[in-house]
């Protein structure tokens, strides 16, 4: 079977790689093992050993025990021909015990040399069965574009990191080396063929006559024909949530006239159409169900027709805020082609639409220079960028300390605190009213404390709760509304036992609690999304599910929150940092997408801002993490899908009794529920077709759903389905669908 498959590769692609010692016929001679410890180890918590020939299994295999921390065994360097492109790996697996799961990377050498420089994890993922049987396994996986000249490259597997297990390995080879297939065609998204706009327009009013307003006035009434139309000249709708927009129709002809009401809005903004006949000397009221995700006030116009005619009447909107609120972070001060092309790319800031906007500026940023005049001119025009042409609410992040007041890790040093007490002051006091939410730091534990996990917790605890007081008491004082939050901690936050977990605990103990209106936190599951590529089981096709069940827990906040509500003061959590999933693969950065935001919203999440928008290079990190490009404004599958999530959760609180969800296991769940409306967040971490029941708990009037497939093209598809109390769903697999349902009564809220 091996050599006829070698034979079948290579009449359609490159000749096999050859594996030094595939079978462990020499033991582990030619592999490099990592149990846990930093190098090449034996003394790590975790276990490889080879198995010889005469035992129950038959001939050589390799064993692995997986504890904890990590464990990894990686081939010989393999020829640098293979830079880049798509390798098919065959190998025999058995499960023993536990997870079960087969995890495989690249580990790179120095050129000549079998010493670890640089990993790449987790690159496939995939699951053994649990028969105890042996298996036979094809899988693919990408090498990276590593430096040919400095390095080599080894194929590196592991099992259940996260998890306990114990695996069998054996026959582990490479039966084929071709280019990597670009990823699908896209047609969801919005590409621009040729012509790139100068702007992005907030919002293009129809071509319609206008009814002139009076200033002040509360009713607008106007003619169309025999028709009067009166309807509120202003309206004040919670963020996300339905509004009935009441619209007095007369009929003054002697024949009865159809009529037609029709919204018209910026993105974020959706109205029913109406259409009804009204008799001759008919009176009625008609109900158009109006939602608005845009954060700040604007106008809308509906568009009343009857009997060939039109008439616009302008309706001003002025949105209540609610959270939980979405919104993104980018960089346009920091980095070419930023202020270049922030006028314009600010635009896809409106078009998601945000409802915050994270800005950078501390006493880094005002006072470079000790003793020198604070500089606000950078800032004051990116203030007023987003909030003019961006439509958004400013978060503005306080960071950094400046040079010259390093080190900035005392809490008895006086005047060193008296000087960023000043500064912040300053800050707050200048943009009190154009910021609405303060971040008090940025990830401390590198952009403060370099790393050093002693180091930091040691002085993190007191010198936190020094500034997070300074930037509270100045907030309470110049803009007595503003929520102020905490220094954005990295992921490890969220995981019991780390370095930023212990340091959460002992700020709790020295009552930081008092000091913050919500706990901030930085979600990254992982820049490169799970891959939707399928490998082979004894010939059968199965999807790299386990991978994607890992990226739900990375974002899963559970913990935190419990340690929250341990500590007795629970608030809510703020994410203004999440996502960064590399669009190389689009249809997995749109999954990835939406299941963190499902994930981070089944907890006390009250906001999420997404890293990052644009592929503007900087200085963290090359030009990948990108929603949309600028060159062309193409917006990317995932822009698509955070406009999905960011619609179907604006304004609706986590719900899980609103609804009942029959499946079976491997189907994810999560209830919300909007005034008058109830949500369902449904995906498959299966690799089979699996049927999904939903049960309102009530009389519904219209269910929406949005379905994101994909072993679809175009993968994102839409429906709505009438009255009912239940709708059924065959999900596919790894499929996310976002199902919302109008109750029947919801104009009562």
């Amino acid at each position: 079977m091996f050599a006829l498959m070698i034979a079948l590769t290579c009449a359609a692609h490159m000749a096999a790689v050859p594996i030094a010692n595939g079978g462990f016929e020499q033991g582990l001679a030619g592999w490099y093992v990592e149990t846990g410890m930093a190098g090449q180890d034996g003394g790590g918590p975790n276990r490889v050993e080879v198995v010889g020939a005469g035992g129950a299994e038959g001939g050589h295999f390799a064993r692995l025990e997986y504890r904890r921390t990590w464990l990894w065994m990686t081939t010989s360097s393999l020829p640098d021909e293979v830079r880049g492109l798509r390798l098919t790996v065959k190998l025999r697996a058995k499960r023993v015990s536990g997870a079960g799961e087969l995890d495989a990377g690249f580990t790179e050498f120095p050129k000549g040399r079998h010493e670890w420089a640089q990993a790449h994890d987790m690159l496939f993922v995939g699951e053994i069965p649990t028969d105890g049987a042996w298996h036979e396994i094809y899988f693919p996986i990408d090498v990276p574009a590593y430096d040919t000249a400095a390095r080599d490259i080894g194929l590196k597997l592991g099992c259940g990191h996260g998890r306990p297990s114990v695996l069998l390995l054996d026959d582990v080879g490479i039966v084929d080396a071709g280019p990597v297939p670009p990823a699908p065609a896209v047609a969801e998204t919005g590409e621009t063929e040729g012509h790139v706009p100068d702007e992005i327009p907030f919002f293009t009013a129809p071509h319609i006559p206008l009814l002139p307003r009076a200033a002040g006035a509360a009713h607008q009434t106007g003619h169309i024909g025999p028709l009067e139309a009166d309807l509120p000249a202003r309206i004040d709708p919670t963020q996300g949530r339905l509004t009935p927009l009441a619209v007095t129709l007369t009929n003054h002809g002697r024949e009865a006239v159809a009529v037609r009401l029709r919204l018209y809005g910026p993105a974020g903004t959706e109205a029913d159409d109406c259409a009804l006949t009204l008799p001759a000397a008919g009176h009625r009221t008609a109900t158009v169900a109006l939602r608005t995700v845009q954060p700040l006030p604007h106008q809308v116009v509906l568009e009343v027709s009857a009997g060939g005619e039109s008439l616009g009447f302008g309706i001003d909107v002025v949105p209540r805020r609610v959270f939980p609120l979405f919104g993104v972070v980018e960089h346009f001060d920091r980095t070419p082609p930023g202020p270049v092309r922030a006028a314009r790319d600010v635009g896809l800031v409106h078009e998601l639409p945000c409802s915050a906007y994270r800005i950078d500026c501390g006493w880094a940023y005002i006072e470079p220079e000790q003793g020198k005049p604070y500089r606000f001119e950078s800032t004051d025009a990116y203030v007023d960028l987003v909030r003019s042409r961006g439509h958004c609410p400013v978060l503005m992040m306080l960071g950094y300390q400046p040079g010259w007041a390093n080190p900035f890790d005392d809490p008895t040093d006086q005047a060193k605190l008296d000087a960023y007490r000043s500064a912040i002051r300053a800050i707050v006091k200048r943009y009190a009213g154009a910021v609405d939410y303060w971040e008090a730091w940025n990830e401390p534990d590198g952009f403060w404390f370099g790393g050093h996990d002693e180091e930091y917790l040691a002085k993190g605890p007191p010198m936190l709760l020094a500034v997070q007081k300074i930037v509270w008491d100045a907030v309470r004082e110049f803009d007595p509304t503003g929520h102020v939050l905490t220094p954005g901690f990295v992921p490890d936050a969220l995981h019991p036992g780390t370095t930023e977990w212990r340091v959460i605990e002992e700020l709790y103990r020295l009552g930081f609690d008092r000091y913050f209106d919500a706990l901030t936190v930085h979600v990254y599951p992982g820049w490169t999304p799970p891959s939707l590529a399928t490998y082979t089981v004894d010939g059968k096709t199965a999807r790299q599910t386990e991978h994607w069940r890992a990226l739900d827990h990375a974002a899963d906040m559970g913990e935190l929150a419990s340690l929250m509500a341990r500590a007795g003061k629970p608030k809510p959590i703020w994410v203004t940092e999440f996502g960064g999933f590399d669009p190389a693969d689009e249809r997995s950065q749109a999954l990835a997408c939406l299941r963190t935001v499902a994930a981070m919203a089944s907890a006390r999440l009250e906001s999420a801002l997404y890293y990052e928008l644009y592929d503007y290079p900087h200085d963290a990190h090359p030009p990948k993490l990108y929603l949309a490009r600028s060159a062309d404004l193409h917006r990317t599958l995932g822009f698509v899908a955070y406009q999905d999530a960011i619609r179907a959760l604006t304004g609706a609180s986590l719900a899980p009794t609103a609804l009942r969800v029959t499946s079976p296991q491997g189907v994810e769940v999560r209830a919300f529920a909007r005034p008058g409306e109830r949500i369902a967040l449904v995906w498959s971490n299966g690799a089979t077709k699996q049927r999904v029941r939903i049960d309102w708990q009530g009389e519904v009037e219209r269910v929406d759903l949005v379905r994101w497939d994909p072993s679809r093209s175009p993968m994102r598809s839409s429906r709505t389905a009438g009255p009912g109390q239940s709708v059924e769903i065959e999900l596919q697999p790894l499929e996310f669908v976002l199902a919302t349902a109008r109750m029947k009564g919801w104009q009562k809220g």
